[in-house]
């Protein structure tokens, strides 16, 4: 699940672990593979930092979540809630053609934002 709770600038956002991990782990692979994942090319209004910024917002989430807690709350400014819709979006998108996301693919395409 993975829903906004306040739409303002913050929003707040709220998502289950799995949506987290699958976040993280899409993020990770562009981090690593900037070139080949093509990601900054297919979203060319995303910058470096700005990705950096929620990349690190997501780890920083990881590692304040209570363990048994299968929701988290986080608060992400336009930017960043923006940019993670595009890592989802092109997790949805290109997962399938990436072995070390193929096995997540599904699980992607079933996150549906509300």
């Amino acid at each position: 699940m993975f829903k906004v709770v306040a739409d303002g600038n913050p929003k707040q956002v709220e998502m289950t672990q799995d949506v987290l991990d699958m976040a993280i782990a899409i993020s990770n692979y562009i981090q690593k593979n900037p070139m080949e994942s093509d990601f900054f090319c297919i979203c060319p209004s995303i910058d470096e930092q700005e990705f950096a910024d929620t990349l690190t917002a997501l780890k920083r989430l990881k590692e304040e979540v209570v363990r048994g807690n299968d929701v988290s709350y986080v608060f992400l400014d336009n930017d960043q809630y923006n940019t993670l819709d595009r890592i989802l979006g092109y997790g949805r998108n290109f997962a399938d053609d990436i072995p070390e996301l193929e096995s997540l693919h599904d699980s992607i395409c079933e996150i549906e934002v509300t």
